[in-house]
C-alpha cells in the first residue's frame, strides 16, 4: 500500500540512502555508497477561504444605508484601519466608483463574529446600482491558519434592474412586462406580470 507523504512548503528535507542498501542485480558484492539528497518541500495545505455566512443586506431593502453587518461563524478580527466601501455603478464608463467608506468594527456575540460599518444614512437613488464591498484583507481569521478574506461585494437596495419602462398604453391597452423587464405580447395564464398604466 502506497502512503502519501507531504513535504511542507519552505521546510528543508534530507533523503538518505544508507550504504549497502542497494546492490547490483546479479552481484551481491557490488553495493551502493551512502547517498544524501537535500531538497525543500513545496506542499501547501489547502486552506479553506474566509467567507461570511450572512449579511444584513439580505433582508434590508431600504434606499437609506445605515449599518451594514457581515456575520462569520468562526473567530475573526478586523485589520487596523479597515473600511467597508459603498460603490456606485457608472454605466457611462462601464465601471464602479467608491462614493463612501465607513470604518469597519467587530462585535462578538454567542458564537457569532459580526463585522459592521455605519454608512450614516446615505440616501441611494433608485435608478443607480450600488454595492457594499469588503476589501481583500480587511478581515482575518483569529484561529488556526492566518487566512484573510477575499474581496466580496453585495448588491444594495431593492432594485430590480428594471429601468426606464415607458408607458405605451393605459387601461386595457396597457403594456405588460415580465419580472425581468421584458415586454410580453402573449401572456401565459398563471404567470406574474407588471402592467404600466398612465393616470
Amino acid at each position: 500500500m502506497k502512503e502519501e507523504i507531504r513535504f511542507e512548503k519552505g521546510v528543508n528535507y534530507k533523503l538518505v540512502l544508507p550504504a549497502g542498501s542497494v546492490h547490483a542485480r546479479f552481484r551481491d558484492d557490488i553495493v551502493n555508497e551512502k547517498a544524501v539528497f537535500n531538497f525543500v518541500g513545496g506542499y501547501e495545505k489547502p486552506i479553506p477561504p474566509l467567507n461570511y455566512v450572512w449579511c444584513s443586506l439580505y433582508n434590508d431593502h431600504s434606499d437609506i444605508l445605515n449599518v451594514v453587518s457581515f456575520y462569520y461563524d468562526r473567530p475573526v478580527r478586523v485589520t487596523e484601519g479597515a473600511k467597508l466601501q459603498l460603490l456606485e455603478e457608472r454605466p457611462e464608463n462601464d465601471d464602479w466608483k467608491v462614493i463612501k467608506e465607513a470604518e469597519a468594527y467587530l462585535e462578538v456575540t454567542e458564537d457569532r463574529w459580526v463585522v459592521s460599518a455605519d454608512f450614516g444614512g446615505h440616501e441611494m437613488e433608485l435608478s443607480v446600482g450600488y454595492s457594499v464591498v469588503i476589501p481583500e484583507g480587511a478581515v482575518v481569521a483569529d484561529d488556526g491558519d492566518p487566512v484573510i478574506n477575499q474581496r466580496s461585494a453585495v448588491a444594495v437596495g431593492d432594485h430590480s434592474g428594471i429601468n426606464d419602462i415607458g408607458a405605451e398604453g393605459s387601461g386595457e391597452n396597457a403594456v405588460l412586462y415580465d419580472l425581468f423587464g421584458r415586454k410580453v405580447t402573449n401572456p401565459v395564464p398563471g404567470a406574474i406580470y407588471m402592467k404600466v398604466i398612465c393616470k
